[in-house]
């Protein structure tokens, strides 16, 4: 009903909308996509929106946000009348008389064929119904060709989209699983707990040797480190601040800041240059934080140290309450020969630290013991330690409590001790701890393999088979099972691809089984899921695909249209229903 009077509201623009853009504004409400919309139209249109609303109470007065809705709903309609007016133009869609007239002939409307007018003696009389749909006489049927010639129009602006639209082979195939992939099939099933297996020791201690990944504990590593910080000496300290003092006094006469970060900074990698981003001014390093308040763009901060570690600032940009600093930060440089000596002094006490324990050296020494647990391939990272993946790598054989050599850390500068606490990255679990598991399983799966024999000798011969002899086996018929259905109400719909891959009938799928029982699935009839049924007939299915879509084609076809379409309003409805 919606597109009739779409058609009807568009014969109507054709009568009285014009392209003439010279003609006085004050004719006209508005323009859609270059047609000039006559004020009549757009009134007519509204009024009739506005019973719509009204339901005919002549003493309802709408609101203002009503009238603007019918406005808009108004202009919506028009906006569709157009569209689809100029798309009959452009694509030169007609409609002819004898188009319509044999419309009405081949299949008469049910409204004509139980009206008395074309009755004789009775019956209906098609000589007399043809004569008036060809001259009018007796009885004049405009009314009825009008909307015949409404809705062929509308066919054929569906037809020429449909036409122009691409369908894809996938599509025809989507539409094909969905309305043609169905099986007739029979369900039987019986219950696991009719069999009894038995199962022994051996074969529980056999499986267990057998299939030992299944049995390993979920991978992870628990480990203890201490961390030695490695101290430079009196002199490599005095070494360091000269060079800082002197790189200083260059940057504040104006050396190039950039060319003595890339010598001699450590923070390359964390910002590009040492340029940190804004920060407020309560929130700069508190080391360096009233220098910065007192400061000037441009300026260069006097050299400060925090453990170990030489800083040197530079002001880029500056506001009443930010400041954007470039950063030199520069280690206090500790030599090969200190490195070695410290690591060489942490090696003598290491076959100790083997013997005794890591818990028991930090007790000894003073030293503070950290941990981390649940390491595996995908967690390898430790804040204070980085990345663990070489090292988890090599400990999948180590035993509980083994102890690494002491490791050096280049960029922070300590040396680390690390003792495995517990190794489950390949680590078994006990036969006594999975016992029972191992036994509830082979025992599923000897049940299993007893019933699906039972039920492939019954599907063998199951159109000799009783319904009413079987005791204990399920035997109910499914229809219309397909990609898009279940297959019971258990939700076997995982087996239906397969049961619509059998070819004919009789075939059986292979068993499955749920907590409660096992079931096979036998095909009563050919079903057309297979792929030669689609290729031999994809041309029918794909027309009937194409008949299904010329509404939805259309629909999204003509929303986009209105969408996309320029409409300028030059007249509104409200002045014309001033309330009290």
């Amino acid at each position: 009903m919606r597109k009739v009077l779409i058609l009807a509201g568009l014969i109507l623009m054709i009568m009285s909308c014009t392209s003439n853009k010279n003609s006085s504004k004050v004719q006209y409400a508005g323009e859609i996509n270059g047609k000039l919309i006559d004020r009549s139209v757009f009134t007519t249109n509204f009024l009739f929106n506005y019973r719509e609303l009204t339901k005919g109470n002549t003493n309802y007065q709408a609101t203002d946000k009503e009238i603007k809705r019918l406005e808009d709903l108004t202009w919506e309609g028009l906006t569709r009348s157009v569209v689809i007016g100029q798309f009959i133009e452009k694509n030169n869609l007609e409609v002819t008389q004898e188009e319509v007239n044999d419309t009405l002939l081949t299949n008469p409307p049910k409204v004509l064929t139980e009206s008395g007018y074309f009755y004789s003696n009775g019956t209906f009389d098609f000589n007399k119904y043809k004569k008036s749909i060809l001259t009018n006489e007796p009885v004049n049927t405009d009314f009825i060709k009008s909307t015949y010639y409404q809705g062929i129009t509308l066919q054929k602006i569906q037809q020429r989209l449909v036409k122009d639209a691409e369908i894809s082979r996938s599509d025809v195939e989507k539409y094909y699983q969905q309305n043609y992939a169905t099986a007739d099939i029979i369900l039987l099933s019986i219950d696991l707990d009719t069999n009894k297996p038995t199962v022994t020791n051996t074969e529980i201690t056999y499986k267990w040797e057998k299939d030992k990944n299944q049995y390993f504990y979920e991978p992870s590593l628990s480990i203890k480190y201490i961390i030695r910080e490695i101290k430079p000496t009196t002199n490599e300290i005095s070494q360091t601040k000269n060079v800082i003092e002197s790189l200083y006094f260059s940057l504040s006469k104006g050396g190039d800041f950039d060319s003595a970060v890339r010598e001699f900074s450590s923070n390359l990698n964390s910002y590009p240059l040492g340029k940190l981003p804004f920060l407020k001014i309560e929130n700069v390093p508190d080391i360096i934080q009233n220098y910065v308040r007192n400061s000037q763009v441009g300026d260069v901060i006097s050299p400060v140290k925090k453990n170990e570690v030489w800083y040197i600032y530079k002001v880029l940009e500056k506001t009443k309450s930010m400041v954007k600093l470039q950063e030199l930060k520069h280690p206090v440089q500790i030599s090969k020969e200190t490195i070695l000596q410290r690591r060489e002094e942490f090696m003598q006490i290491s076959d100790m630290i083997s013997q005794i324990g890591i818990d028991n050296a930090g007790m000894e020494y003073g030293w503070e013991v950290r941990s981390a647990d649940g390491l595996n391939q995908q967690k390898t990272f430790v804040e204070d330690l980085g990345d663990l993946s070489e090292m988890i790598n090599d400990a999948y054989n180590k035993p509980d409590g083994y102890i690494y050599p002491p490791i050096y850390n280049k960029n922070e500068r300590f040396l680390v001790m690390v003792q495995i606490v517990e190794n489950r990255l390949n680590k078994k679990k006990d036969l006594e701890l999975v016992f029972e598991d191992i036994k509830e399983q082979i025992k599923s799966e000897k049940q299993f393999d007893m019933v699906s024999d039972e039920l492939r000798s019954l599907a063998d011969i199951y159109q000799e088979l009783n319904p009413e002899n079987l005791t204990y086996v399920t035997y109910s018929t499914l229809k219309n099972v397909s990609l898009s259905s279940t297959i019971t109400n258990d939700d076997k719909d995982h087996i239906n691809k397969e049961i619509l891959s059998l070819e004919k009938k009789g075939d059986y799928t292979k068993c499955y089984k749920d907590e409660r029982k096992g079931y096979l699935a036998i095909l009563l009839k050919k079903n057309r899921a297979d792929k030669k049924y689609l290729s031999n007939n994809f041309y029918e299915i794909q027309g009937e695909y194409r008949k299904n879509e010329l509404d939805n084609y259309f629909n999204i076809w003509i929303d986009e249209q209105v969408d996309k379409a320029k409409v300028r309003k030059w007249f509104t409805m409200k002045d014309l229903y001033n309330r009290n």
